[in-house]
């Protein structure tokens, strides 16, 4: 709970971090978005 506090300023769920990058409280399309941005495959 603190790591999500820390990295997203809330404590909504889900919280997503990979490689710096913060995604939270997120659907599927954002989360979708979010891979497709920063290139990454589910």
């Amino acid at each position: 709970m603190a790591r999500m506090r820390e990295i997203s300023g809330q404590s909504l769920t889900p919280t997503l971090e990979v490689d710096g990058k913060v995604l939270a409280d997120f659907d599927t399309g954002q989360l979708s978005a979010f891979l497709d941005a920063n290139g990454l495959q589910p």
